[in-house]
């Protein structure tokens, strides 16, 4: 009793030319609100109209759990703040990438080396946030380590949130500052760049390394299978895609050590030619 709730907080958005708007229930949620929006967001100077669509954060009425909605629809009942508010992310996301008029967001590591960029879709456990940190550690840029968004000319844009990484043995995701990496250079990307590879990769230590070239045909389905929101807008994201496919070259990769996987995919950039 007696907590200041700011209930009447909505603010309005936009990211990737999306608009929305956001009512945050409670000062503690306030506090992260920026961590958890989508990478981006502008907030507008304007009070939210009627064709934002709403997102909110609140605790229950008895106080001991958050509640995540979008619209009137709830998205999850936690007692845990970070899991809600992962959720809440999630959910923003996933409304974005089913309206942005242009991008097309994808599960994916992301850097560019030189003028050129390098996606790794993959689903989670394929080791993606190691290997974008291996090679951010070696002097590429850093876009992002789980969401390449690309435009319809098939240029890889920011999606800079900080990395994530599981702690050993859990399902907890654990942040790392981009400045808390050891690479002398380690530097985070501002400008769009097009994609000139595609690696499909997933981290074997104890199998040997195996590369399998693929057909354009093929980078658009492997592709269009890491692609969120995917059958909300089938036409464009494929258009996306083929675009990116018909620049790119895509690989399916087991790979060994994360260090010397990033060597091989940077001497690829840079040469051209697929990694060894």
């Amino acid at each position: 009793m007696g907590r200041d709730r700011p209930e009447k907080l909505i603010m309005a958005y936009e990211a990737f030319g999306v608009r929305f708007a956001v009512r945050l229930g409670d000062a503690e949620p306030l506090r992260y609100a920026h961590n958890y929006l989508p990478f981006g967001s502008l907030c507008l100077p304007h009070e939210p109209t009627t064709d934002h669509v709403r997102f909110a954060l609140r605790r229950t009425p008895d106080s001991r759990s958050w509640r995540a909605f979008k619209g009137r629809s709830r998205i999850c009942e936690t007692r845990s703040l970070r899991f809600a508010m992962e959720r809440f992310h999630e959910a923003l996301l996933r409304h974005i990438s089913s309206h942005a008029p242009s991008f097309t967001f994808v599960h994916a590591g992301a850097v560019a080396w030189r003028g050129r960029a390098l996606i790794i879709p993959g689903n989670s456990f394929s080791g993606k946030s190691t290997l974008v940190r291996r090679l951010v550690e070696a002097g590429a840029t850093y876009y992002s380590d789980d969401l390449a968004v690309i435009d319809g000319k098939g240029r890889l844009h920011p999606y800079a949130r900080v990395l994530q990484f599981r702690a050993p043995g859990t399902f907890q995701q654990c942040p790392i500052p981009l400045s808390d990496l050891t690479g002398e250079t380690c530097r985070s990307a501002l400008e769009p760049v097009p994609v000139t590879m595609v690696a499909f990769s997933n981290f074997d230590k104890k199998a040997p390394w195996a590369r399998q070239e693929l057909s354009l045909g093929n980078i658009a389905m492997e592709g269009l299978r890491h692609t969120l929101t995917f059958r909300s807008s089938p036409e464009r994201h494929l258009r996306t895609w083929a675009t990116v496919a018909g620049a790119a070259a895509g690989f399916r990769w087991r790979r060994g050590e994360a260090t010397e996987a990033a060597a091989r995919l940077l001497r690829a950039l840079e040469s051209g030619c697929l990694p060894e």
